[in-house]
């Protein structure tokens, strides 16, 4: 039984600026990642993230309907 997983993946989160969501693990084996780490989401942080940054949006909104 195969079962669907989702997630993020990390490099991204890194490139789209929310880099406090990723944890960083030293790695033994240095030809899996050249910078020597494996990465991690904070998936207990996300949500946090996210209600930050939609409130954020909100707020342009706001701004732009007043100009």
């Amino acid at each position: 039984n195969f079962k669907k997983n989702i997630g993020f993946i990390a490099q991204d989160v890194i490139e789209i600026g929310l880099d406090k969501l990723v944890s960083y693990c030293p790695n033994n084996n240095k030809n899996d990642f050249p910078e020597g780490y494996n990465y991690g989401i904070e998936y207990n942080r996300v949500s946090i993230y996210l209600l930050e940054l939609i409130k954020d949006l909100y707020n342009q909104i706001d701004q732009l309907k007043k100009n």
